[in-house]
């Protein structure tokens, strides 16, 4: 029997993710302590490392201590971990953004004169410099640890095969996917389409296709986002997807991708909701 397993994982802010001349300081705080799930800071930079120890795990459910079981536990448990965030995006792999290979050659002049007293040779060298300008992005969230464990539970029912296949478990399945794959991601753009997503198949868990205003409503009744906010996500979703055809769909392109970063956070917190609700209406405890 295991008392206990460890591995690392990586945060770093969803609204304003690492790149080449940014990175994060993320403190990750856990609150209403049970003492089973423990996380220790180890690294500042492109984001932020933690190691992640989990104490008697087989009490959340882990009965195999093969590698492929333990990482599953552990991707479950990162999941539910997000879904209790609203700024940091955490994952069990570390991101990289591929830094360009620029080589600097000095540029030589040379310059002769002759002299009364014989040539005189001047050799002028310039150097070329870089700037270079790095932002280390900090700030503090808090995790319910009760809140992990009850999602947790959920969610490694849903995957672990204690949960009929039927049309809702699958559709939720896959708005998980989506979801996870926003965590892993670092371009905005791309952030959002993941959480859209998500959102847009939870909210269709149930099999019914709601479209356009009706979709708004119903997102807007759950979450209690406004309607009018999911329509705007809406709209620059659709825009990613298909070609502008008049000069509104390009002004309402270009209006989204400016206010991309106002759009992440509401965003995510109503995609948090609505996969939450779905879990504790698709399982039982």
């Amino acid at each position: 029997m295991l008392s206990q397993i460890s591995r690392h994982i990586f945060a770093h802010s969803i609204i304003n993710p690492p790149s080449l001349n940014s990175g994060c300081d993320v403190d990750l705080i856990l609150k209403k302590l049970q003492g089973q799930i423990h996380l220790v800071k180890e690294e500042t930079n492109f984001q932020t490392k933690y190691l992640l120890t989990v104490y008697d795990p087989s009490t959340l459910g882990l009965t195999s201590y093969g590698q492929e079981a333990i990482e599953t536990f552990f991707d479950n448990l990162v999941h539910s971990m997000n879904l209790n965030l609203k700024h940091a995006a955490l994952s069990v792999l570390r991101g990289e953004i591929p830094k360009p290979d620029v080589k600097l050659q000095p540029k030589s002049q040379v310059r002769v004169e002759e002299t009364p007293k014989g040539k005189h040779i001047e050799i002028t060298q310039t150097i070329v410099t870089q700037e270079f300008i790095y932002i280390t992005i900090k700030f503090t969230e808090e995790i319910d640890e009760n809140s992990v464990s009850s999602l947790f539970r959920l969610i490694n029912k849903l995957y672990s095969g204690q949960v009929a296949d039927n049309l809702k478990a699958n559709n939720l399945k896959k708005a998980l996917t989506e979801y996870n794959g926003a965590m892993k991601v670092f371009d905005r753009l791309m952030i959002f389409k993941h959480l859209f997503n998500s959102l847009e198949i939870a909210t269709n868990w149930d099999g019914v296709d709601r479209r356009g205003e009706a979709l708004d409503k119903e997102i807007s009744t759950i979450t209690g986002s406004q309607q009018t906010e999911v329509e705007k996500w809406r709209g620059l979703y659709n825009r990613t997807k298909h070609i502008d055809r008049e000069p509104n769909q390009v002004n309402e392109f270009i209006s989204g991708i400016m206010n991309l970063h106002y759009f992440l956070e509401p965003l995510r917190i109503a995609t948090n909701k609505i996969l939450i609700d779905r879990l504790k209406r698709t399982i039982s405890v």
